[in-house]
């Protein structure tokens, strides 16, 4: 009579979802959100991201403008949850590794001259990325940044991002452990 091995040590975990919400405070000023993973690192466990959408939306009713300019609204998933990050600059967007993922919205107004013409703006963009090859293995927890910048005034400064990022824990060996927490990406 066959006997049938067990794994030992194999554990299934499920695909999960986290939902953040982060909503800027003033114009220019990075606002910034944790993502924790629950990762037990002693058991050499890391998150294999799967799929990330967000929105960005404002929150408060549109304003006529009174002069003309351009908001731009940027988010970004970073793999690093202690990282400080402008990403309202290019040079930072164009250098920073920790940028896993990227979202802009951009609203030019203008000041018509009378009688005003009236413009029924969307204001919610979104946006969806799936992560190839089976997806992207991490193994630190993250953080959102979001920022707002206004060359204008059109709108409050009150922006939203609301996130969801779909993973899944596993247990990787100790030498993809040691490559993962130095920052290589699989």
């Amino acid at each position: 009579m066959a006997t049938k091995k067990k794994a030992i040590g194999l554990q299934r975990f499920p695909v999960q979802i986290l939902r953040n919400s982060v909503a800027t405070a003033t114009d220019g000023t990075p606002v910034y959100d944790p993502i924790n993973f629950d990762l037990q690192y002693e058991a050499n466990e890391a998150a294999r991201l799967y799929k990330v959408k967000m929105w960005l939306s404002n929150t408060a009713a549109l304003d006529d403008p009174h002069t003309d300019g351009v908001t731009r609204v940027r988010a970004a998933l970073l793999d690093d949850p202690n990282a400080v990050i402008d990403i309202a600059t290019a040079t930072e967007f164009d250098s920073r590794p920790e940028i896993v993922a990227y979202h802009e919205v951009i609203w030019s107004h203008q000041v018509d001259a009378a009688p005003a013409s009236k413009l029924l703006v969307d204001t919610c963009k979104r946006m969806e990325l799936d992560f190839p090859d089976g997806g992207m293995l991490v193994g630190r927890n993250m953080q959102y940044t979001v920022v707002v910048d206004e060359t204008g005034s059109m709108t409050a400064t009150t922006w939203e991002l609301r996130a969801e990022l779909w993973f899944k824990k596993e247990r990787v060996s100790d030498a993809m452990f040691k490559q993962l927490m130095y920052g290589v990406r699989f």
